[in-house]
């Protein structure tokens, strides 16, 4: 039920720059080429593929690893949103990291936790010395 206001608030978030990003490398690509491929009988279909797309596939690559990592940066809009305990199915990293008491964990101050899709996560916590130990 939470998914969807998380998912709509994170795509507001982060498509502003990344269509700043495409705009950017879609003008860098030289009008000569489109020029040149035309002249060769070239079509639309043709051009997207055989010059936009390797032209801004850097950018391409940019933005997928930004948006990459933004992904594990939505902890503070989730924790917003659901709360400190929200469902299952609203769990970020954050938030297996942070709940002390998932079956998996022990106390000895190093906490792996497995996740309902399988994701694995260590806290690593030095309760009163033990760690040092």
């Amino acid at each position: 039920a939470l998914r969807v206001p998380i998912v709509l608030l994170y795509i507001w978030k982060n498509v502003g720059f990344s269509v700043v990003l495409f705009a950017s490398a879609l003008s860098a690509v030289h009008p000569s080429l489109y020029e040149y491929a035309a002249l060769e009988g070239a079509g639309w279909w043709t051009q997207s593929f055989r010059i936009t797309l390797p032209q801004i596939m850097p950018t391409a690559f940019l933005v997928f690893v930004l948006a990459w990592v933004n992904a594990f940066k939505i902890f503070k809009e989730v924790y917003f949103i659901g709360g400190a305990y929200p469902s299952n199915a609203i769990y970020t990293l954050q938030h297996f990291m942070n709940t002390p008491g998932i079956s998996g964990c022990d106390d000895s101050g190093v906490h792996l936790c497995r996740g309902r899709d399988g994701a694995v996560c260590a806290d690593v916590l030095e309760q009163s010395g033990s760690l040092a130990q």
